[in-house]
């Protein structure tokens, strides 16, 4: 791509000092919130946020489609359902931080995500994204299993051609014998790809989107398989450690152990769009699971009985889960 081509987006160091700056006032203003809020500190604080923002619109138009992209689409509409408590205005402003993590983390570039094939250059996206209420009901392009518990398995990429092996069977097991929730695309990837920016229009990620929010997932679990032959059965993207808590991910590698299932966690599986978009920790937790295409009948099922085996200790924490904010 031209280097012209590349100036057309703000990505310079006075956009990143104003989302550092933006980051540290969103941090002090959910300690005052989370502490003996005075009223007067927490206005003040969100005076300079307000100002910040206006300071960040000045630096071009491109900006807009800069914060689309890492920001949560809910955030964007939160005119519709403004937060009326303390609670509410907390969840917002964790999810604008974890928001603003993922900004930074990327060192105000969009490199990583080029390579990793997630970037669509659209120059209008607000316009080129609609997609009229009813679209799940034409082209539904996936397999749903109702749970009750709050997690979710996907497997974006389980149609062949292309399939990724395995991952729609996991996810089919693992979903019936915990009553977790599943999503298992019957689209091949070369259709549509439900795990690339482009991918947040189709029924598959509404619907993922929409049982987030509506049943309140609290940890998806996003199954691929992978072709590498190294020694690892298993790689494991968090998204350089900001889509899992360490509490869950450390009880995953402890199990991943007890059982003697090799993994690693490496910058080559950081994770697609759906642990990039979808993680809002402590919220919403995402991971990502490259499974070896040459894993053999036994070790799947191995992979199985330990995803099983997290799942039900994870379900025994819900009440964790469903106070993770009031602390």
């Amino acid at each position: 791509m031209p280097s012209s081509r590349r100036q057309d987006f703000p990505l310079n160091w006075k956009l990143i000092r104003h989302i550092l700056s933006l980051y540290r006032d969103v941090n002090l203003a959910l300690q005052e919130l989370s502490g003996n809020p005075v009223k007067s500190d927490v206005a003040h604080i969100f005076e300079r946020i307000i100002n910040r923002l206006k300071a960040i619109n000045t630096l071009g138009d491109n900006v807009s489609w800069y914060f689309f992209l890492y920001m949560q689409l809910g955030l964007h509409f939160l005119r519709s359902s403004p937060p009326k408590t303390v609670r509410q205005l907390k969840r917002f402003l964790v999810s604008v931080r974890n928001s603003l993590e993922k900004m930074i983390v990327s060192k105000g570039n969009i490199r990583l995500l080029r390579r990793k094939d997630i970037f669509i250059d659209l120059k209008n996206p607000t316009i080129s994204l609609f997609v009229p209420d009813g679209f799940e009901d034409y082209i539904p392009g996936y397999r749903y299993i109702p749970g009750t518990v709050p997690v979710l398995l996907t497997a974006p990429h389980a149609m062949p051609p292309m399939a990724d092996t395995n991952t729609g069977r996991i996810a089919t097991i693992v979903a019936k014998k915990t009553s977790a929730y599943a999503l298992i695309s019957t689209i091949p990837r070369f259709i549509a790809d439900h795990n690339r920016v482009i991918g947040r229009v189709w029924p598959f990620r509404r619907i993922l989107e929409n049982l987030v929010i509506n049943r309140r997932i609290k940890l998806i679990v996003d199954l691929h398989a992978t072709s590498r032959t190294g020694e690892n059965l298993i790689e494991i993207g968090t998204w350089y450690g900001f889509s899992i808590s360490k509490r869950d991910l450390t009880l995953l590698m402890r199990i991943l152990d007890s059982k003697g299932i090799s993994y690693g966690i490496t910058s080559r599986f950081v994770g697609g769009d759906i642990i990039f978009y979808h993680s809002n920790i402590p919220i919403v937790g995402t991971i990502q699971l490259e499974i070896s295409r040459g894993a053999s009948k036994k070790e799947i099922r191995k992979i199985i009985r330990s995803l099983i085996e997290f799942i039900n200790k994870l379900s025994g924490a819900r009440k964790r889960w469903k106070n993770s904010l009031k602390t």
